[in-house]
């Protein structure tokens, strides 16, 4: 298995669908070879999928050919996640290939307003200045941070007119 995908990207950032579609390519140097079940495997570490505890969804075997908006159908994703996948399948004789080399996806905010379920985040707003009013605004806020940072992730969004 290749080109693994979610929402048709692949490793991406930012999936804002409750639930992503998956997609994937069957590679072989065999000519006629085709998928004839497959087995989705999403997990919220790396560890859990290599393990095959896959804690999010385990579709098990799954009789098809299908292999492109193949529909979450787990557990339900959180916002702001990483999540690790792979795809399991087994061609035409019913013969189980390797396993497609782990994927990620990571899932945006999550929000169809544009202001929900944002964890407590606030807008950086224009302190002191008048909106129109001359001269480029500094969008500024500082955070005190406890602990380590192992990993960050900022999400901003525009408005232009």
């Amino acid at each position: 298995m290749e080109a693994l995908t979610v929402e048709h990207r692949t490793d991406p950032l930012g999936v804002d669908a409750d639930r992503p579609r998956y997609g994937w390519r069957m590679a072989s140097s065999v000519r006629g070879r085709r998928q004839s079940a497959c087995r989705l495997l999403v997990a919220t570490s790396a560890d859990r999928l290599r393990a095959g505890r896959a804690d999010v969804w385990d579709s098990g075997r799954v009789e098809s050919a299908d292999s492109v908006a193949i529909r979450h159908a787990g557990r339900a994703l959180a916002p702001s996640t990483r999540y690790h996948w792979t795809v399991r399948v087994w061609d035409e004789c019913g013969r189980r290939l390797p396993d497609a080399p782990p994927a990620t996806f990571e899932t945006g905010p999550m929000s169809t307003d544009g202001t929900t379920r944002r964890d407590g985040a606030r807008w950086i707003t224009m302190a002191g200045k008048t909106p129109n009013s001359p001269g480029a605004p500094l969008l500024r806020r500082q955070i005190a941070l406890r602990g380590r940072v192992r990993e960050a992730r900022l999400y901003l969004s525009a408005l232009v007119r």
